[in-house]
């Protein structure tokens, strides 16, 4: 680049304009002694709108004087000052032409530098990290930064590369059969606690379906063991009946085959019990028959009980 121009400007004296202005304060300031608090009268509010009308005017004079000062120094400075305004424009325009240029050639250097990076990765990785992680993951774009130098960077590099290594030996160890699952979740963020705990709910999970399983194959022993109680069928009930009636039978047949009349006298004689009549007999009762005679009891109403001494 051509060596530039020092930007010079001369700044002449400009002379400061004249006018009255001190007399104009010394009016001003008598005014506001004499106004300041005042309070007129009702015959006086035509004379006091008459003042704020003078007053107005020199107010008007005073901003004319103010412009016609600003448009004298204006004239003389505005045409330079959009000039340089100008110059401005077009400097920056040489401005990101370069910056353009700058920045291809940094973006440049900072490519070859991450192919540097990721070269480095595929000989520091080997087949279980770099299958598990690319190089993206590892990459700290800071590291790309001219300030940083490409040794401090391999450096790193390499550290986070070992640091991941040795996470995923420990979930390896330590995760067993639950490995791959942990795994996958230490991958969403890098955290190692993340991928333990994933293990520890894996354990958990199978800890509680353990038990419920053994408590359910202890239910269905307990149950198993239990005696089967069949329904009986109505060949059944007849065979029992016919039974129960020839054991009645016999029970009043003496030895000799004969039928033992005092015995089956003293067995139905009627006993007063009030509106009731009891009897007094006995008869070979299964548990399912005694079920059904209490449930038969309660249908018919009536009363029953064991027999002792006192009955």
């Amino acid at each position: 680049m051509n060596d530039l121009i020092p930007v010079k400007m001369n700044i002449p004296l400009v002379p400061a304009p004249t006018g009255n202005l001190d007399e104009v304060q010394a009016n001003i300031d008598a005014l506001l002694s004499d106004y300041t608090g005042r309070v007129y009268t009702a015959d006086e509010i035509k004379s006091a709108k008459a003042d704020r009308a003078q007053v107005n005017r020199w107010d008007k004079q005073l901003a004319d004087a103010g412009r016609a000062i600003e448009k004298c120094y204006m004239d003389v400075i505005d045409k330079p000052l959009k000039r340089i305004e100008s110059m401005r424009s077009q400097v920056k325009q040489v401005s990101a032409a370069i910056d353009h240029q700058v920045k291809m050639v940094e973006e440049a250097e900072k490519a070859d530098k991450q192919k540097a990076l990721e070269q480095i990765y595929q000989e520091a990785a080997s087949p279980d990290i770099s299958l598990l992680i690319p190089f993206g993951r590892f990459l700290d774009h800071r590291w790309l930064n001219k300030t940083v130098p490409l040794s401090t960077a391999t450096r790193e590099l390499k550290k986070a590369i070992e640091q991941r290594r040795e996470e995923l030996r420990i979930i390896r160890d330590t995760c067993g059969d639950d490995a791959d699952a942990c795994i996958a979740e230490y991958t969403k963020e890098f955290s190692l606690n993340s991928a333990l705990r994933e293990h520890q709910r894996r354990q958990n999970v199978r800890a509680a379906s353990a038990s419920a399983e053994a408590a359910r194959k202890a239910a269905e022993m307990e149950r198993d063991s239990l005696p089967v109680i069949q329904k009986p069928t109505a060949e059944d009930r007849q065979i029992r009946a016919e039974a129960v009636a020839n054991a009645q039978a016999a029970a009043y047949i003496t030895e000799e085959g004969r039928l033992d009349t005092d015995l089956m006298e003293a067995a139905f004689r009627p006993q007063e019990t009030g509106d009731a009549k009891r009897y007094r007999f006995w008869v070979d009762f299964t548990e399912d028959d005694v079920r059904w005679f209490k449930t038969a009891a309660k249908e018919r109403g009536f009363r029953y009980g064991s027999i002792s001494k006192n009955n």
